[in-house]
């Protein structure tokens, strides 16, 4: 009951009808987006497609936003304002992602070039100490010696790696964009309401999740052709003291590693280090 034989999408604009319709990859297959959802696209489908056999040719996921044309009209003052501030969280939500994909980078290029020189760049002291502690080829002494080396190695070993996140061009001018940023709207939000409203481009081409609950292949499904003269979007909205405990909140500038991020990279590195030869 879960599952539905679905070929694609429609995104229709709640103000002037105007349709948006993607077909998926690999044409109408069962596709499992919950028992409520089936029973809601079968009520839509008869609404809107009364001609179309979608037992036979597949079912279109139906779903609804506003079209670039409809929203194009000239804002007023208060709304040019909110735009900025939605643009805003966008921004700093890019940031949060760019920031984590360029920590685990970070690790993944440490761990694949580990050797005696990267040690001893990271972690002078404690791999003098390292190199200098004799273990005479026994496996239980060497794998002490190894323990303690990483226990005294982490502070030096994080700080190189933060050094390092530090010195991504892509991520100083972010945090340098989001700093003017927020310097213009110390000034504007003064003027804005307490809720804040905008609107947010409708991805039309990446994965899409069928089901709000679950997430695994037969939930997900992939565009293939899209036919649309127009962008669609999403009406958002935000709390003005939301943004400004958003825009006070300077920890979300920090690339820093954290020991979750750290957690699983000192295991893999006491692995490596105990197979070096030293």
């Amino acid at each position: 009951m879960s599952f539905l034989n679905i070929r694609g999408e429609k995104i229709h604009c709640k103000k002037c009808g105007e349709v948006c319709t993607i077909e998926y990859e690999g044409g109408a297959k069962p596709t499992q987006i919950g028992d409520f959802s089936v029973i809601e696209q079968k009520r839509l489908s008869k609404k809107y497609m009364r001609n179309y056999d979608a037992k036979d040719k597949g079912y279109y996921y139906h779903h609804f936003g506003i079209c670039s044309r409809c929203i194009s009209r000239r804002h007023r003052a208060t709304e040019l304002y909110d735009k900025q501030i939605i643009d805003y969280i966008e921004k700093v939500k890019n940031f949060a992602e760019t920031k984590e994909w360029h920590k685990s980078e970070t690790l993944k290029k440490f761990e694949s070039n580990i050797n005696e020189d990267l040690l001893r760049q990271a972690s002078p002291t404690s791999f003098c100490v390292l190199k200098d502690t004799k273990h005479f080829g026994i496996k239980k002494e060497k794998r002490r010696i190894v323990e303690k080396y990483i226990e005294q190695a982490k502070s030096e070993i994080a700080q190189y790696l933060n050094e390092q996140l530090e010195k991504i061009p892509e991520l100083k001018q972010a945090k340098e964009e989001l700093f003017k940023i927020e310097k213009k709207l110390t000034f504007i939000l003064p003027k804005c309401k307490r809720v804040i409203k905008g609107y947010m481009p409708i991805d039309l081409v990446s994965e899409r999740n069928l089901n709000p609950y679950i997430c695994y292949e037969m939930t997900t499904r992939v565009p293939k052709e899209i036919d649309a003269t127009r962008g669609f979007y999403k009406p958002i909205k935000y709390s003005k003291e939301m943004v400004e405990s958003i825009i006070g909140n300077n920890e979300k500038l920090n690339c820093a590693l954290n020991d979750d991020d750290l957690e699983y990279f000192w295991g893999k590195l006491f692995r490596v280090v105990l197979k070096l030869d030293f």
